[in-house]
């Protein structure tokens, strides 16, 4: 389970770079909740905690379906083991990562003469509210003032302008090869399979049919010439899925939503088979229709009935060229902060302090239900 988090930290900001934290120089006498002396700058408990806390709640929103998935609820994945602690121990020396590395961007725009503008002071204010709304267990979990949390965004936007002033530079163009990558294909579609057995009623005593294999398929196959005709006539996925969730209990109709294809979808040249939807969905041209079967590594059949609305979406490529100038930046940053640590990265941290911040209980109001209820 653990190897689906290993790439956790990278989720969390456009600003983080893992950088190791418990180092730095040794500091004269600090006030005893002392956190972090950066640079001279005394920075206390309350500070360390907003960011710890803000990093808890940002992990937990972005990982939620993860984490139920592997884990059942965050408590079981804070406390689960990872490297040579635990993950609500790496999740706190992330936090504390962010702050050195906000006050090492603050101390490299000091030198620059880097500020914020009025714009820039204009968007401060109007998005206080909404971060204080959004980070309220944050902010409550950490205890701080509200002028603490307005020095908080503060620091983080003039951090993330000197971010984009080192990542400006950056080439915006793609090549040939890359616009094939970017490609994107988008369309609807519908699963249906056949059950080996099921209730004739909701009622709890209600008799269970068994159904045989040929009759599986017989229904299946049915099933799939009715829905593959009403697609084509234009109707609505989702009137088509309640009709039949309606009134087949021996068929599990399912709407695939909204899908897409890359060309990372593409079959391998010697593949004979299909073993995913995605895989036939990468083949199609717009306005196509398909219905074909796949047979899992169980033996278990499922029919999937297809449509490719556009082969080449303009907003779903945007969104693709968009990470790839993200990935562009990131590289960027990551091949110049090390230089720039050592310029402006002298601090200590006071780990009797910042070891009793605690990662337990979930921040994220969002949580859903443990596995198994």
């Amino acid at each position: 389970m653990k190897k689906h988090f290993t790439g956790f930290l990278a989720l969390l900001t456009a600003l983080l770079l893992a950088v190791p934290v418990f180092a730095g120089c040794g500091s004269a006498q600090v006030p005893a909740d002392t956190a972090v002396v950066f640079e001279g700058e005394v920075i206390p408990e309350d500070v360390a905690k907003l960011y710890v806390y803000t990093t808890q709640l940002d992990v937990e929103k972005e990982n939620e379906w993860m984490v139920m998935l592997y884990y059942g609820d965050y408590e079981k994945f804070w406390a689960a083991e990872f490297g040579d602690g635990t993950y609500a121990e790496q999740g706190r020396q992330l936090g504390i990562s962010r702050l050195i590395q906000t006050k090492t961007l603050l101390s490299y725009a000091k030198q620059k003469k880097i500020t914020l503008e009025d714009a820039d002071e204009a968007k401060l204010v109007a998005t206080y509210e909404k971060f204080k709304e959004d980070h309220s267990a944050s902010i409550k979990k950490a205890g701080v003032s509200d002028e603490l949390v307005r020095q908080f965004l503060r620091d983080n936007a003039l951090a993330n302008k000197v971010f984009l002033s080192i990542v400006s530079s950056i080439d915006t163009s793609f090549s040939d090869e890359e616009n094939t990558k970017n490609r994107r294909k988008s369309g609807e579609g519908i699963s249906v399979y056949a059950k080996a057995s099921y209730k004739e009623s909701d009622e709890e005593d209600a008799k269970t049919i068994e159904v045989s294999e040929e009759d599986q398929e017989k229904a299946r196959k049915e099933a799939m010439e009715d829905i593959f005709a009403r697609m084509k006539a234009g109707e609505d996925l989702s009137d088509i899925v309640t009709d039949y969730r309606d009134n087949r209990k021996d068929l599990t109709v399912g709407n695939l939503g909204s899908i897409s294809a890359s060309p990372e979808n593409a079959r391998q040249e010697d593949a004979t088979d299909y073993t995913s939807y995605s895989q036939r969905f990468w083949e199609m041209s717009s306005d196509e229709y398909a219905s074909f079967e796949i047979t899992n590594s169980a033996e278990l059949v499922n029919g999937y009935l297809l449509h490719c609305i556009n082969d080449d979406d303009p907003e779903l490529r945007k969104q693709a060229e968009a990470e790839m100038l993200e990935l562009r930046k990131q590289d960027t940053f990551t091949a110049f902060y090390p230089g720039l640590a050592k310029k402006h990265g002298k601090y200590h941290v006071y780990e009797t302090i910042t070891d009793n911040i605690k990662i337990e209980e979930p921040l994220y109001g969002g949580q859903a239900q443990p596995a198994g209820n």
